[in-house]
């Protein structure tokens, strides 16, 4: 061979290797939508995808769906459209509708094949118009409308198959402009390059076809396909064709003249396999979707390394902290953040400024895609003051249990809403209770709090010796939470009841000292109060658990009660208070007392709600007995509840003494069982 036709070679492959975009790095997956099936966000049988010219994502389904399924450029749902399932004939409705297209504004045609007819819709799934009806295959009538494509003047392309096989050309608002064939009955899908070439899928002849606007057919390969291929068909801005070769499960992209580029894809369900594909759609990043349809979803794929461009976020002020895609990215503006090609929702955030509406962002390969943000400062926060007063003044404020800081009288400034308002102790005085108060905006919420003047009680406590011996303190039922000797201030003036006790309790007893004495308080006087003790160690003990109030009768028909006391040396007393806010009860029966059978009553409290509960114990000699645990107050028996005292069986007895079936019943199979053993 000839150095000239060597060098000749040499300088053809590089020409090949440079100019032929055969080289092309692989495809790399980006997404998947979806999975198989008929509800929302799944897929029955995607045939078709278009791409929107603001990123968003429409997919028609077939058979089993009969729908437009739309999402968000990162693959988020959004809508859906159209029959479902079995298909129908009304405005909106498909039947086995084939391909979809969206043009430059935004609109959606669908060419509904079962209907013989073209659908248009507007972005949100709108029914605007349709046109043409099922004919003879000849100017606006169809007999099998499969396929659909838009140019950039937005004239609409229908590919008419059955058994003429043509292409018919309308305008944008669905004029009859002419036609072209007859081209086979296989034609299935078409696309449209920026130049307006109509390039259609032929299926049956397994060929590609390329023509100008006028319908001329221009040369295009040849190209071989698998057999039952291609059915879709798209063009990107380079003017790069995209086949789907069905009956090979891959896809292959071509340059306009139809020489080949690259391919990838083989027969599979994993990431980057197809099952049947058809329809396909490339974005203005080259991203390209493709209708993996026997595998019930879409997959995006991207050419080359996935992390090829970049967004530039700016803010004035800059400064504010970036999230893309929902995601706080860690930076903040101005920023560039290498992304993969496709788009992004992008916001930003500072404080003390309004959140900017998110805007989408498309990358593109190799290139930086600008987005600016223009901070609004947020308006000033509503405020209202709370004016809080007391008579006497001085009194520490709290809102909300949170210390203010500050002593009445004074004004406090809060965002609107509900606070409860509480005011520290004053020497003397009797605290009052917290109110609720409401803040509005603008406003002036006045709040005042009224001291009672109190007394003071210095409170001892002796033993039966006259020792001091300590003990814990109660007033009128409320446990104060202190022991004795204690001084005790801001009491109400006026006659009071106070309760010492060093009481201890085991697994059947209750034992201790107990006193009570009673004292009269003068305003802004001390009073000295000794209870006595005396130790205590009852025939039984009684405690009950809030919210009820006891009465005990014993074998003489003598009560004891929160209201008299007819049993000599019994002890009544409340304490607490329980967990519901009231005093909880203890009645103690002294030694000595009668021996036999005592009756328990329990009432309801005044205000006790039926879903309430009570527990209800007693102590005695033989051993504890719970008769009551958490028991609704609905359930309280209509019988007193009986106790033996005296007896041996530390085991609780009923009400109304009636002894259960089931027992009596085990007790006949007892007998019955002795009686047949003496047998």
């Amino acid at each position: 061979m000839s150095p000239i036709k060597v060098l000749t070679g040499i300088a053809v492959l590089v020409l090949v290797l440079f100019l032929v975009p055969g080289v092309a790095a692989d495809y790399t997956f980006v997404m998947k939508l979806n999975s198989h099936g008929n509800e929302f966000e799944e897929f029955a049988s995607p045939v078709s995808v278009a791409i929107s010219p603001t990123g968003c994502i429409y997919v028609l389904e077939q058979e089993g769906g009969n729908r437009v399924q739309k999402f968000a450029p990162d693959g988020d749902y959004l809508l859906q459209w159209g029959s479902n399932y079995h298909g129908g004939s009304d405005d909106g409705d498909f039947s086995y509708p084939s391909q979809i297209a969206v043009n430059s504004s935004g609109y959606v045609y669908v060419a509904d094949t079962g209907n013989y007819r073209i659908q248009m819709f507007d972005s949100q799934g709108n029914y605007l118009r349709k046109w043409s009806s099922w004919g003879a295959g000849t100017g606006e009538h169809f007999t099998n409308p499969r396929g659909i494509a838009i140019d950039g003047q937005g004239n609409v392309y229908v590919a008419d198959g059955g058994v003429y096989g043509r292409i018919v050309k309308f305008g944008p608002g669905g004029n009859y402009i002419g036609e072209w064939g007859p081209l086979g009955s296989g034609i299935t899908q078409l696309g449209v390059d920026g130049d307006g070439h109509v390039y259609v899928a032929d299926a049956g002849a397994n060929r590609i076809q390329k023509f100008d606007t006028a319908g001329n057919e221009l040369s295009w390969g040849p190209v071989s396909f698998a057999r039952f291929g291609p059915r879709g068909v798209a063009a990107d801005s380079l003017g790069n064709v995209y086949v789907s070769d069905t009956g090979s499960d891959r896809i292959r992209k071509f340059d306009t003249y139809g020489n080949d580029i690259t391919e990838f894809g083989s027969s599979g369900s994993g990431e980057g396999q197809f099952n049947y594909p058809q329809g396909l759609a490339v974005n203005s990043a080259g991203t390209v979707y493709i209708a993996d349809t026997s595998n019930g979803r879409v997959q995006a794929f991207s050419e080359g390394p996935v992390a090829s461009g970049s967004i530039s976020v700016t803010s004035s002020p800059p400064g504010a902290a970036i999230f893309i895609d929902e995601t706080d990215t860690g930076e903040v503006t101005p920023k560039s953040i290498p992304k993969a090609p496709g788009t992004y929702r992008v916001y930003v955030r500072l404080a003390g400024y309004e959140v900017p509406p998110l805007q989408f962002v498309l990358v593109e390969r190799g290139k930086d895609a600008v987005v600016d943000f223009l901070l609004t400062a947020e308006p000033p926060a509503p405020t209202g003051t709370l004016r809080v007063t007391s008579t006497p003044e001085g009194a520490e404020i709290f809102i909300n249990d949170a210390d203010t800081g500050k002593k009445t009288p004074a004004d406090i400034d809060g965002a609107p809403g509900t606070y409860t308002v509480a005011v520290g102790s004053l020497a003397g005085y009797i605290t009052p209770a917290p109110q609720s108060a409401v803040i509005e905006s603008g406003k002036i919420t006045s709040i005042d709090f009224r001291f009672q003047a109190g007394g003071r009680a210095y409170v001892t406590s002796t033993d039966e010796g006259g020792n001091p011996y300590p003990g814990l303190i109660t007033i009128d039922g409320h446990d104060t939470g202190k022991l004795t000797p204690a001084m005790l201030d801001s009491i109400a003036p006026g006659h009071h009841h106070f309760i010492v006790r060093d009481i201890h309790g085991g697994s059947a007893m209750v034992w201790g000292y107990f006193g009570s004495a009673e004292a009269d308080i003068p305003v802004f006087g001390t009073t000295d109060v000794n209870v006595p003790l005396k130790y205590v160690e009852p025939l039984m003990t009684v405690m009950t658990g809030c919210p009820v109030d006891l009465a005990i009768t014993d074998p003489k028909g003598h009560t004891v009660s929160g209201l008299n006391n007819e049993i000599p040396g019994a002890i009544y007393f409340e304490y607490g208070p329980g967990a519901d806010g009231r005093p909880d009860t203890m009645v103690m029966i002294p030694r000595g007392a009668e021996t036999g059978e005592y009756l328990i009553s329990v009432t309801p409290r005044p205000g006790a709600l039926p879903a309430e509960t009570f527990t209800l114990t007693v102590f005695k000699a033989d051993g504890k007995i719970v008769l009551a645990d958490n028991v609704p107050i609905s359930e309280i028996p209509a019988e007193p509840y009986h106790v033996i005292v005296g007896g041996t069986s530390p085991v609780p007895e009923y009400p109304g003494g009636a002894i259960p079936a089931f027992l009596i019943i085990l007790m006949a199979i007892a007998v019955f069982t002795l009686k047949a053993g003496r047998d």
